[in-house]
């Protein structure tokens, strides 16, 4: 690569946020380089990633979408927030004519990003961590419909409560770690979000293909048939499965107006 078109990357890790600087020149063949660590922050999970933009010079104005990606693919299924501080008025400018705004909070300084991790959040997210070697599934069945009544999502409260049932059930079956489960009510979808200590993604394996009889632990053949999709994520000494249901419209449209907000 020319070094003209290096591009830098510090990290920051720190109490509220993990902080990103680029530094360089951001263009087609840098792009890649920058999307991997974003990728890797946020699978340590932290409350937020905030990438500061002030420092970057951009070359190629389309490949700021990725931003765009990596929040909708990764970010926002691991509840992790991905904020950008816009730098320049220009870069500013083509955040917002990109429609990259519409999916990651852009800010004007990295103050003012920082005061928006400590901002209490109005998008709804609850979570509750399992035990290994407790199998205590009544608790975690009843955790997910006090989440849904209190959102108003009683009609999707059943499936939640299955979903959820399913995956902690399978965390304690095969992987035989701690069970971090996470409801994160977001842009007119709930998210159920499983997460363990261990790295191997998880199986779907269909009922007829099953080597004995079951009368419980179904697991991913009722996941994928009541989610409206669901997948896995490597995180730091793990792994992440989720699901997504469609939030009732009323308490999705407050869902999504936080979000919007960076809230």
């Amino acid at each position: 690569m020319p070094a003209h078109l290096a591009l830098h990357i510090g990290v920051d890790v720190g109490d509220e946020a993990t902080i990103v600087t680029p530094v360089g020149v951001f263009a087609v063949s840098t792009a890649g380089k920058l999307r991997t660590v974003l990728l890797r922050c946020i699978a340590q999970q932290p409350a937020a990633v905030i990438v500061d933009l002030s420092m970057m010079c951009v070359l190629a104005p389309a490949n700021l979408s990725m931003f765009a990606v990596v929040a909708r693919r990764r970010a926002d299924l691991t509840g992790v927030r991905l904020l950008l501080v816009a730098g320049p008025p220009t870069e500013h400018r083509s955040l917002e004519t990109r429609s990259i705004a519409h999916f990651v909070g852009v800010y004007p300084t990295l103050d003012a990003a920082l005061a928006s991790v400590r901002r209490p959040s109005l998008c709804q997210l609850v979570r509750r961590t399992v035990r290994r070697g407790v199998r205590d599934l009544e608790s975690v069945r009843s955790f997910v419909g006090d989440a849904c009544a209190e959102w108003a999502c009683e009609s999707i409260a059943d499936d939640a409560r299955l979903i959820t049932h399913e995956l902690v059930s399978n965390v304690l079956r095969h992987a035989h770690t701690d069970a971090d489960v996470r409801l994160h009510l977001r842009r007119r979808t709930l998210l159920i979000a499983v997460s363990d200590g261990d790295p191997r993604p998880p199986k779907l394996v269909p009922l007829d293909q099953a080597s004995e009889p079951r009368t419980d632990g179904y697991g991913l053949v009722i996941v994928d048939a009541l989610a409206r999709h669901w997948g896995t994520a490597p995180i730091a000494d793990g792994k992440l499965v989720w699901a997504a249901l469609d939030a009732p419209a009323s308490k999705a449209s407050l869902a999504a107006a936080a979000w919007r907000a960076g809230l």
